[in-house]
Order: structure tokens, then C-alpha cells, then sequence
């Protein structure tokens, strides 16, 4: 799931790194407020794109589920234009959903 996230991200696709969340889903942004449902989502993806973010990466480090509910834990980096190149660097943990199709979504 995260491979296909980070490809939109990098292909500055904001709509297709929104689908790997459900309808739902609540992002919390560091330093912002929640962000609820896939719309919002995307429209706060489409504002990191057009503020010059490049260059993620996503690496898993832990994942476990229990039936059609999972977690995910995994270090991130991404590089944002700021006058010169800042390198923004987190952790995450990520509440996973399965869909009907048996994807993984985050939630």
C-alpha cells in the first residue's frame, strides 16, 4: 500500500494518494489540525504538492493485523523547497483498513 502511496506522491498525483484511504479516514498532519475524509485528504495532499514536496519515502519497520483491521509503524522523509532543500523527517503509525476487494486502507 505504501509503494503505491509514495509513487502518487512522487508523480504529484494527490487523487491517487488519496484512494489508499478510506472515505472515513483522518490524517494528522504534524503541527495541524486532523484532516477527515478522503476529500480532505486529497485537497491536503494537492497543497504539499503545490508547496514543491519531493522525494518521499515510506519505510515500513512493523505491521500486525487481526482480521480486517491492521496497524502499520514505519519511518517517512520528504523534501520541501524553502529556500533551499529542507529534508522533513517523522515516524508514523497507521491505523489499516481491509476493503471489500481485500486492499488495505488507511483509516
Amino acid at each position: 500500500m505504501n509503494k503505491d502511496f509514495v509513487k502518487a506522491l512522487n508523480a504529484k498525483d494527490a487523487e491517487a494518494a488519496a484512494n489508499g484511504y478510506t472515505e472515513d479516514a483522518t490524517l494528522l498532519p504534524p503541527n495541524e489540525a486532523p484532516i477527515k475524509g478522503q476529500a480532505g485528504i486529497q485537497k491536503y495532499w494537492e497543497g504539499a504538492i503545490a508547496a514543491g514536496a519531493f522525494d518521499a519515502e515510506f519505510a515500513t519497520t512493523e505491521t500486525g493485523s487481526n482480521g480486517d483491521l491492521g496497524y502499520e509503524i514505519g519511518r517517512l522523509q520528504m523534501k520541501m523547497p524553502d529556500g533551499k532543500i529542507v529534508v522533513e523527517k517523522g515516524k508514523y503509525t497507521e491505523l489499516l483498513k481491509r476493503g471489500a476487494d481485500g486492499k488495505w486502507l488507511s483509516t
